[in-house]
């Protein structure tokens, strides 16, 4: 709690907002703490997750429900299959599949005809469903760039399921170890 005290007190200027991320915020036990000291701060709290947290309606509602947390920006890595396959461990033998000399589409039709597993994605999915339930809670979508053609019929799905989604972010898919290296 020492780097958010001198946060909050930096007088080259402050901060206005704390975004949590890295690993897999939801499951560190103090994160309730956390958001509470950090509102007391006056921060905008926001959490960057990849939203299976939130499956359990309880869990969103509790954690939304003390008023500490302002925004939830939820990770997605593709459509259905391609979200489950970029979830894969870097240490996981399909990586050593997918031929290295396939133009980045082509190794991206690979991936999704590999699979047929939604399993993270549904859980996503329905997390996003279950905070769009708390008010006043902003629900954003941080979709990889690899991920953007199918960002409308993310945004569709999530609709259609009663879900919400006031902001969209953009990201360079993180390099985990997880995708390929491009040719050329």
């Amino acid at each position: 709690q020492v780097w958010a005290d001198t946060l909050a007190n930096n007088p080259e200027g402050r901060p206005e907002q704390i975004w949590i991320s890295g690993g897999e915020p939801t499951l560190h036990k103090d994160l309730g703490s956390i958001l509470k000291f950090l509102k007391e701060k006056q921060f905008y709290t926001a959490l960057i997750t990849n939203g299976e947290k939130f499956e359990d309606k309880e869990f969103g509602k509790r954690l939304a429900s003390e008023g500490n947390l302002d925004e939830v920006a939820v990770t997605i890595r593709g459509d259905g299959v391609l979200h489950d396959l970029f979830m894969l461990p870097a240490d996981n033998p399909f990586w050593a599949s997918v031929p290295s000399n396939l133009s980045y589409k082509e190794q991206i039709d690979f991936v999704k005809s590999k699979s047929s597993s939604v399993e993270h994605f549904e859980r996503t999915m329905e997390g996003i469903i279950n905070l769009s339930e708390v008010p006043k809670l902003k629900i954003a979508l941080n979709i990889d760039m690899q991920a953007a053609g199918d960002m409308e019929k993310i945004v569709r799905k999530i609709k259609r399921r009663g879900g919400r989604v006031d902001n969209i972010y953009l990201q360079a898919q993180q390099e985990t170890g997880r995708a390929k290296a491009q040719p050329g």
